[in-house]
């Protein structure tokens, strides 16, 4: 399979309070432990996962990490100050090793689940709130950097992998029927406090793909 890749964000604008239902529909704040895979039905098939996947969700969070480090431009322009690391959420962990799960089970690559959720439904499912949500995706990358290197060729994935906006991260990898080459990756990112805008107040979501 050749590799490809996918991205989706939703924006929410002109939320005052962090008590505002936001792009997730709202739900509990999370636990103590963001890290970890909450507790919920919706977390329930994936909090348990196969060794070697969760390298390689370990492998990309690594990469993420240090491109951020070194503050990599999406414009290809020198880099310039640090940004703040993402902190890793295990809900959107879950989020992401669900859909990933599905898409290589169900043998599609694709934004909109096989039980038609969005990737904000996915996120609201495991309790979490987020204000603004990305995800991006990659289908058949050998490798973890190959994968990354990817979301960097994509001008949206790149900017929301190495920008401010989002301070959130969960990543979920599943394996394909043939291996690596046939496995789905699953990039989410969240910002987890209002943004601060001026003028109208409302809420909207974009979706494109690249390849």
């Amino acid at each position: 399979m050749n590799a490809t890749i996918h991205h989706a964000a939703c924006i929410v604008l002109g939320l005052a309070v962090l008590g505002t239902t936001g792009c997730t529909g709202g739900g509990e704040a999370p636990s103590e432990d963001l890290a970890s895979i909450p507790d919920v039905p919706a977390c329930a098939d994936v909090a348990a996962w196969d060794a070697d996947a969760a390298a390689f969700e370990d492998a990309v969070t690594d990469t993420i990490a240090r491109l951020r480090r070194e503050r990599r431009r999406c414009d290809g322009g020198p880099a310039t100050g640090r940004v703040p690391a993402l902190v890793l959420d295990g809900a959107l962990r879950c989020a992401a090793r669900v859909h990933a799960l599905d898409m290589a089970t169900e043998g599609f690559v694709g934004h909109t689940g096989s039980d038609d959720s969005s990737p904000e439904d996915r996120v609201a499912r495991t309790g979490a709130t987020m204000f603004a949500v990305h995800e991006a995706l990659v289908a058949g990358a050998p490798t973890p950097a190959a994968a990354v290197d990817l979301w960097l060729s994509d001008p949206e994935d790149c900017t929301a992998l190495t920008g401010e906006r989002f301070d959130r991260l969960g990543v979920g990898y599943a394996a394909g029927p043939t291996g690596p080459s046939s496995g789905t990756l699953v990039a989410v990112l969240g910002r987890s406090s209002p943004e601060e805008t001026t003028g109208t107040t409302g809420a909207g979501s974009t979706a494109s793909t690249g390849g």
